[in-house]
């Protein structure tokens, strides 16, 4: 080989190079570009409501060619928003249930209030029940006696009458001579 043909080999050698490193810088340049707009629209997708917007987020920055650790990335962050709602909910649902429980521990209470209240009311009930039957002997006594008193003042005629033994006798029905 001559010194020209070595030339020209450096001279294409380095124009290849010269084109190799300008396409590089364009890949560069565009993948960049397709960084920042992936992590734009990463923050986005974070901050938007919904699993749909953030899906077609996703579909753009993937078709803007995102490396490899952005699709990752994207993905981690899809994870985590799903398990702070799901912490979220969880966390609802946790209050939910201790006011339930309160609400039960309230209402076991009043159960426990109102069966010593049914007990209580049904001692006196009783106890009402004996006194009524006392008062209602105790009148048959009073009602007896009230009878007896009548009985004495009609039949004679306000004055005793003098007990002797005939007269018991004949309120027997025996008599002496017989």
């Amino acid at each position: 080989m001559s010194e020209e043909d070595e030339r020209r080999l450096t001279q294409a050698d380095s124009d290849i190079n010269e084109k190799e490193e300008e396409e590089h810088l364009e890949k560069d340049g565009a993948v960049a570009e397709a960084n920042e707009e992936g992590q734009e629209s990463i923050q986005a997708g974070v901050t938007e409501e919904g699993e749909q917007q953030q899906e077609a987020a996703a579909a753009a920055t993937t078709t803007t060619t995102m490396s490899p650790e952005h699709t990752l990335l994207l993905q981690v962050l899809r994870r985590a928003k799903r398990q702070q709602d799901l912490i979220t909910q969880i966390q609802k649902s946790l209050k939910t249930l201790a006011s339930i429980e309160k609400s039960i521990g309230k209402a076991t209470e009043q159960v426990r209030l109102l069966q010593s209240a049914i007990r209580d009311s049904q001692r006196q009930i009783t106890q009402i029940q004996h006194q009524v039957a006392a008062l209602e002997k105790a009148q048959a006594k009073g009602f007896q006696k009230i009878a007896k008193q009548k009985r004495v003042a009609v039949g004679g005629g306000g004055m005793k009458r003098a007990s002797s033994a005939t007269t018991k006798r004949k309120k027997r029905g025996m008599s002496k001579r017989k």
